[in-house]
């Protein structure tokens, strides 16, 4: 587009590169411009875009070929089909409303205000708009039914068409359990179709176009509420709007109530299994309690008079030595035998199976055998050892890892303190240090030799680790159990 002021030409649009113009059109102060693939376009006296109007904006098409002003309103002929605009609104005029032809003629339209008519001229002919008429109204507004519906179901996929279901009034569609909706076809009368544009939503997602002869579906829906929302666009400035429900129907196992059975049952079978578990450990409890009082009152009975008996005959029978230490050593054999006794007892009765009960039991041993071997200790404590579980098996082999360990620490220290220090946390922790003499590397094989080996076995057992450390004349074993392990 140029402009001749005082025979010279300016190039007013565009500014920069070359535009197709096939009509321009004065309206005051702008200068609107029918373009070659850039729309209807408004710019000023200096070539600036003041604005533009494309598809993006609901123009038919981006090539405009002829441009009326007529009261307040353009008329735009485009390469495919004839368009009036007014302000911001964009209203196509289509072949339902006695358009004869889509594509107009470049320039070929005149504006009769006398008798409010618009000429536009296209490949078939004049067209004749009659600008008295209510353009910018809803009147055109067009709307889509359901045509026709198909289902499929059951184990052999039977099809199913219902072509009466859109003569029902009913806006709710419900699928069985089986069904799945294979094809919701939408149409329109066909000389509207031309001129629309059918558009669906589910569940309040994107909007997705419906070509001719495409149809909507769902596959195996889950079961549930289906939003489809419809929407035909036509030359009429607004659109219409339809809204279908599908409803799906569960399985009887998808329902809530089943749902809420089956974990009823769930929970009924836990429970029965966590009372049958429980009922179990109180049966052995009372075994175990049982078989610790048969040892206590039988054996025990007996092994204290062989003791008491065996001393008795050893005071009496002094004057003969030889029969005098056979007696003692009946009667240190049987002492010993009732101190086994007792640890076999307190380790199968169940009501020891505490953690402060396994810590005094601990304490008793070390002072007992202080009280034999002479030697000086300290025990440490950390944790939470009044309260709490312990499970059998786990204060059984921790007591008899604890009796080995110390036995060890005794007999190969070089005199010093030993240290004992028992922790409990989340873990269990024993850890005992004795030290000796440097250098003597025949004690620290022994010390480690046969009964760690044991050790580590029963630790193994209980799931525990079982480690030492030996350096500089000192030697540490220490037992770890997991968190919750066997408590």
């Amino acid at each position: 587009l140029f402009e001749v002021l005082q025979r010279q030409v300016i190039k007013r649009y565009p500014l920069s590169g070359n535009l197709g113009v096939y009509k321009s059109l004065a309206v005051g102060d702008t200068l609107w411009v029918a373009t070659q693939g850039k729309g209807l376009v408004a710019i000023d006296a200096k070539g600036h875009v003041l604005q533009t109007f494309t598809t993006g904006e609901g123009l038919s098409n981006n090539l405009v070929y002829s441009l009326e002003y007529a009261d307040g309103a353009f008329v735009v002929g485009t390469a495919d089909g004839l368009n009036l605009i007014s302000g911001q609104r964009v209203r196509r005029i289509g072949t339902a409303e006695g358009l004869s032809q889509s594509e107009f003629n470049s320039g070929a339209s005149f504006w009769d205000e006398p008798r409010k008519r618009v000429y536009v001229g296209g490949l078939m002919g004049y067209t004749v708009l009659d600008m008295s008429q209510p353009w910018f109204t809803n009147s055109n507004r067009l709307e889509s039914y359901v045509t026709e519906i198909h289902t499929s179901g059951g184990k052999s996929g039977a099809q199913s068409a219902d072509y009466t279901w859109p003569y029902h009034g009913d806006q709710t569609l419900v699928l069985q359990p089986e069904q799945s909706l294979t094809g919701l076809y939408v149409g329109t009368p066909g000389n509207y179709r031309a001129d629309s544009e059918i558009r669906y939503m589910l569940n309040a997602g994107n909007w997705e176009p419906l070509e001719l002869g495409q149809f909507i579906s769902l596959i195996e829906p889950s079961p549930g509420d289906y939003h489809i929302q419809l929407e035909t666009r036509s030359t009429g400035i607004d659109s219409k709007q339809k809204a279908i429900n599908v409803i799906k129907r569960p399985h009887y196992y998808q329902t809530w109530w089943f749902r809420g059975l089956a974990m009823v049952l769930v929970l009924l079978l836990v429970v029965i299994w966590y009372r049958g578990r429980i009922q179990k450990v109180r049966r052995e409890q009372a075994i175990r309690n049982r078989i610790a009082a048969d040892l206590h009152d039988e054996v025990g009975s007996s092994l204290t008079r062989i003791f008491f008996q065996a001393n008795t005959l050893s005071a009496e029978q002094r004057a003969d030595e030889k029969q005098g230490k056979q007696l003692e050593l009946i009667a240190d054999t049987s002492k010993q035998a009732l101190l086994t006794m007792s640890d076999m007892v307190w380790s199968i009765d169940s009501r020891f199976d505490a953690m402060k009960e396994l810590v005094i039991r601990m304490k008793d041993y070390v002072y007992r055998l202080r009280e034999e071997l002479d030697f000086s200790y300290r025990f440490e404590e950390q944790g939470d050892v009044e309260s709490g579980k312990v499970s059998q098996t786990v204060r059984q082999n921790l007591f008899l890892i604890f009796k080995e360990a110390l036995t060890n620490a005794i007999k190969y220290s070089d005199g010093s303190e030993i240290t004992i220090a028992f922790a409990v946390d989340k873990a269990i922790r024993l850890v005992i240090t004795n030290r000796y003499t440097a250098n003597n590397n025949a004690v620290a094989a022994q010390q480690g030799g046969r009964g760690l080996e044991n050790m580590r076995q029963r630790a193994t057992k209980i799931g525990g680790v079982l480690s030492v450390a030996d350096g500089e004349g000192e030697f540490r074993l220490t037992l770890d159990l997991p968190p919750k392990r066997g408590i």
